[in-house]
């Protein structure tokens, strides 16, 4: 579970971070636009394995999970993030932003 909510979170923001891109200039459209559908198909995919856990696990087990979820989904995403900063993709105040909220993110869906 926690794994699938970490794919999910990171597919998503990587997937806005990837905007940035389509604006700037010398940037094959397309390659942009190829790798935002990749990271949308991995989100769809986080999402169908979350719906099939739910199902399957009961309501009891789902907040233990839920909250699980929530700290290993900060650490995915920082992770994805530092990796983008790491090979030049992203800027690194853009990263912490991102990060910040995905932060607020995680934990107003852990509240929920």
């Amino acid at each position: 579970y926690a794994e699938a909510s970490a794919r999910r979170l990171a597919a998503r923001r990587t997937g806005e971070a990837l905007e940035l891109f389509a604006r700037l200039p010398g940037l094959a459209a397309v390659a942009v636009e190829r790798t935002r559908e990749t990271f949308a198909r991995w989100e769809r995919e986080a999402v169908a394995s979350l719906a099939e856990f739910d199902r399957d696990v009961g309501r009891d087990h789902r907040a233990l999970h839920r909250r699980q979820a929530e700290a290993l989904s900060r650490v995915a995403a920082t992770d994805a993030l530092e990796e983008l900063v790491a090979i030049g993709l992203l800027p690194a105040a853009v990263a912490r932003r991102a990060a910040q909220q995905v932060a607020a993110e995680v934990g107003d869906q852990a509240a929920g």
